[in-house]
């Protein structure tokens, strides 16, 4: 099990904040080989930047309303994320994945650890390194313990360069329509993964935020720091940036 507290769900009906923005670049598509540009303003929601409240409002917010979802709707969104991801040819195609444990009202990703076993991919978990955030093999039947932060992770020694891993699986509290990501606040996956940042032929490994669609935002406040997310995947929709 990759969470200390099961939940999963579909998002409720009111949004706080807009999902569509006549000037969004994203792409969403559904799973059957199409695609359409988010450019379409909907008449029913307002076009305004999510960062006119700051990125601490936000993610609040958004935290507040993940926690406040009840099992049957955890249960339903996070059966179709784990079907969007498993259709992407990032997942297929990749040798290495790194997933995550889920807290503080995240989507499980169980269903996506037994397919990575099964399908013979190398598994990696993220564990806390000081101020720092390292990855270490997971294998299926893990020895976990609770970190400062109140998440599981393995216990093993042997770090992964993070470069050598081809797809990571990153929680997120928002994401918007560029790929800007909004984190618990931490920092770690901007610091394990600059080297994407800094080095822009670089292309391993494809970061993918894991969420649900409330999640997703038409911008944030960006940070000199922040590393752009490769995609993304909600219950509804999945995303290119």
């Amino acid at each position: 099990m990759l969470s200390r507290s099961g939940f999963a769900g579909k998002p409720a009906a009111a949004t706080a904040y807009p999902t569509f923005c006549s000037g969004s670049r994203a792409t969403i598509r559904d799973g059957t080989g199409g695609g359409r540009r988010l450019c379409r303003p909907a008449a029913s929601r307002v076009c305004e930047p999510a960062a006119a409240a700051t990125r601490a409002s936000l993610r609040s917010e958004l935290r507040n309303r993940r926690r406040k979802l009840d099992a049957a709707e955890r249960s339903t969104a996070e059966r179709a994320i784990v079907i969007r991801v498993q259709r992407l040819g990032a997942f297929r195609n990749a040798r290495s994945v790194a997933v995550y444990f889920a807290f503080d009202g995240e989507p499980r990703i169980d269903a996506l650890v037994d397919a990575c076993h099964t399908l013979g991919k190398r598994l990696a978990a993220p564990v806390l390194i000081g101020r720092d955030l390292g990855f270490v093999a997971l294998p299926q039947a893990p020895v976990l313990a609770v970190n400062r932060l109140g998440i599981d992770e393995p216990q093993a020694t042997d770090l992964i360069d993070p470069r050598s891993l081809d797809l990571v699986l990153a929680p997120l509290v928002a994401f918007d329509d560029r790929g800007v990501r909004l984190g618990v606040g931490g920092g770690y996956y901007d610091r394990c993964f600059r080297h994407l940042r800094i080095r822009r032929t670089w292309r391993r490994p494809k970061l993918l935020g894991i969420g649900y669609e409330f999640q997703h935002v038409p911008r944030i406040d960006g940070e000199p720091w922040d590393v752009p997310l490769w995609g993304a995947v909600t219950d509804t929709a999945t995303y290119r940036f």
